[in-house]
């Protein structure tokens, strides 16, 4: 049973974000301490939508108090998914690195939520920059959709070849790429120290 810190969004229905992760990791019998950048009904896109983001000082207070009482010790992963704004990009770094701190051995787990082929860019500007720039280089594990991997990268992603090239370009010891932008091909593509690999 591993302990896992999960950043990311959360809605009441659905499965998205933390409503996907978190019942996936305690079916699987881990323990998952949970920290909603933003709760929704839903994901938008659908006739009607309510929530809000958790505001980032209220993120950062609710980390003190993990710490407090004890609770980002010894923790086996963190897992950070829907960031919306720089501040939150902030949050996420700076929880990284104070776990890091208390949890040498914690592995990283880095979902960059920016956007995807039809819609583009689903949050700011500055705040895809600041994943790319500042919480990418903090994974261990970095899991982006076909769209993100080109714009993390600014690559060419058509090929097996170009996709696999963009992949080991992020200088992350694994890279799982979920819809690969390939003709033809579906699943993902596992990027890591040995041949890149199509599931």
């Amino acid at each position: 049973m591993s302990r896992i810190l999960v950043l990311s969004s959360w809605t009441s229905a659905g499965y998205i974000g933390m409503s996907a992760a978190v019942p996936t990791l305690q079916a699987l019998g881990h323990v998952a301490i949970q920290l909603p950048t933003i709760v929704l009904t839903n994901e938008p896109g659908f006739a009607h939508t309510a929530g809000a983001r958790i505001p980032p000082r209220q993120l950062s207070e609710m980390i003190d108090a993990l710490d407090g009482n004890g609770w980002l010790a010894g923790l086996d992963a963190v897992l950070t998914g829907y960031l919306p704004s720089v501040e939150y990009v902030e949050v996420a770094t700076g929880l990284v690195e104070r776990v890091r701190r208390l949890s040498p051995g914690v592995r990283v787990v880095v979902d960059p939520i920016l956007g995807d082929t039809a819609e583009g860019l689903y949050i700011d500007h500055a705040a895809a920059v600041a994943v790319r720039d500042r919480l990418v280089r903090l994974g261990d594990v970095l899991t982006p959709n076909g769209f993100e991997l080109a714009w993390l990268t600014g690559q060419r992603t058509a090929t097996f070849e170009e996709a696999a090239a963009a992949a080991r370009s992020l200088g992350v010891p694994r890279v799982l790429v979920t819809s690969p932008p390939l003709a033809n091909a579906a699943g993902v593509l596992e990027v890591g120290e040995g041949p890149a690999v199509l599931y």
